[in-house]
């Protein structure tokens, strides 16, 4: 009888151990799916780039990507993910705050959710949580973004990044911010300045939009061609409008010279009434066609006369 008993205990012992390696393989299984990238305490380090056109400030998590705050010229402030492929399901995603990985069970601050997509990019962030997410860095916290994955598995999957080696880094990225230049390329790339009636002069306005090409101009040694092109709506004698157009271009194109720009690079055209860019049936359209352009161009120099 005793010895049943031991038999019978010793076998409930087994199907208890049993049940409870189960279900630990269950929940080991369970936490394996959660699938979350992030750069060890040993691995983790802050690069920056910087120039006068744009500044950038990353942190490589192995086996994802970058992320990355980013500041062009000309523009404000923002913060992306650069993956090397398509991880997160489309939809919304939450932003969190958690303390530094030596400090596991820290208070979480929900930063709230942010728009994801399926791309290599999934995450863009403007200047108000780009600035928050940097802030909490430079204290000492760790940023942690999380969605599901793209294939539809049930459990999340998260980007981690911390603020090691992060402070001086920050300095690096901030100083380059404070001398980029006020515009970019893209900003001063093609210029229109409108003019009133038979008005040749420029006004104050006019003035501070070819400031800026001015600035950039002088700052990028890949600009190689200034293309002015002056235009006159179709009001008045032809003749007279192509004259206009001239003396127009040419205002422009002296007060770039007195601004400091190559006289080798400017290109002069003068067009009158010949390419309008809306009708001159109307006041509006005759107001728009009453223009100067002035075109940047890198590269070699191009003498196609199509984009006026």
């Amino acid at each position: 009888m005793l010895q049943s008993l031991k038999s019978n205990r010793h076998l409930d012992l087994l199907q208890s151990a049993l049940c409870l390696s189960l279900l630990c393989g269950v929940l080991l299984a369970s936490n394996a799916e959660a699938v979350r990238f992030e750069a060890g305490f040993d691995k983790s380090s802050w690069e920056s780039e910087s120039s006068i056109f744009e500044c950038r400030m990353s942190q490589m998590v192995p086996q994802y990507g970058q992320v990355v705050f980013y500041r062009r010229a000309g523009e404000r402030q923002q913060f992306f993910l650069d993956t090397k492929s398509v991880f997160f399901k489309r939809g919304r995603g939450s932003l969190q705050i958690t303390g530094p990985v030596w400090k596991p069970r820290s208070a979480v601050t929900n930063l709230g959710y942010i728009d994801v997509v399926e791309s290599k990019r999934p995450v863009t962030l403007g200047p108000k949580l780009a600035e928050r997410i940097m802030a909490e860095l430079g204290k000492g916290q760790q940023v942690v973004i999380t969605r599901k994955p793209w294939y539809g598995d049930s459990e999340s999957l998260s980007v981690a990044f911390n603020s090691m080696n992060y402070r001086p880094v920050y300095d690096d990225y901030i100083g380059c911010v404070s001398g980029l230049l006020p515009v970019n390329f893209d900003q001063v790339e093609r210029t229109t300045l409108y003019f009133g009636g038979s008005k040749e002069s420029l006004s104050k306005q006019q003035r501070a939009s070819l400031d800026k090409v001015v600035v950039y101009a002088k700052a990028d040694s890949e600009v190689t061609t200034y293309y002015i092109d002056g235009h006159t709506d179709s009001r008045g004698i032809m003749a007279e409008n192509l004259e206009l157009s001239k003396k127009r271009a040419e205002q422009v194109a002296e007060y770039l010279l007195r601004a400091g720009l190559d006289k080798d690079k400017i290109q002069i055209r003068w067009h009158g009434e010949r390419y309008p860019v809306a009708s001159n049936s109307t006041a509006k359209g005759r107001a728009v066609n009453r223009r100067v352009t002035v075109r940047l161009e890198k590269g070699e120099v191009s003498l196609d006369m199509a984009s006026r």
